[in-house]
């Protein structure tokens, strides 16, 4: 035998049926989405998905600093900014192929004077000035959603791991 809830009126004059029980579960349920929803808010508000103090990141390893965004959008140029100082007139630096798998290279600035491939990296030999600090950009496409991870170093020097995540 089916039973339908017992409503209860609170007002026997109106027709309107009420449901306490119910009326509370509602009530909790909004108490704790309201926080989570202002919580959301400001972490838009201060990057979370696009440009921003926690939209991009930093990661040091011996002379290299690479910055990037967490996350990236498929199809969307995305930069690498790469910051060292060289200790010769050259620098070289090796890329692994795990990010060309997933991501194309737009562009590379300023451009390298040689750029020699691997089964494993890409390395990207740079004229530069000893002693001098340097920036080099690498301009990304991912090709696709995920997780994009990468490894990146300078010379013979420690290799920095880094990841984003590819929207689609």
């Amino acid at each position: 035998m089916n039973r339908a809830p017992a409503m209860a009126r609170a007002h026997p004059d109106l027709e309107v049926d009420e449901d306490r029980h119910q009326q509370h579960v509602e009530w909790r349920v909004e108490r704790i989405a309201w926080p989570l929803l202002y919580l959301l808010l400001a972490a838009l508000g201060f990057g979370l998905l696009g440009d921003g103090p926690i939209g991009r990141t930093e990661v040091r390893a011996g002379g290299l600093a690479v910055e990037h965004a967490r996350l990236a959008r498929r199809h969307s140029e995305q930069e690498l900014v790469l910051t060292m100082t060289p200790t010769d007139s050259q620098v070289a630096v090796a890329m692994s192929t795990d990010i060309l798998r997933k991501a194309e290279l737009a562009s590379v600035v300023p451009l390298p004077r040689e750029v020699q491939g691997g089964p494993d990296e890409t390395r990207f030999i740079f004229r530069s000035q000893a002693g001098k600090a340097m920036q080099i950009q690498l301009r990304l496409k991912a090709t696709e959603a995920g997780v994009l991870r990468g490894r990146l170093r300078v010379d013979d020097g420690p290799a920095i791991e880094f990841s984003q995540f590819v929207v689609p």
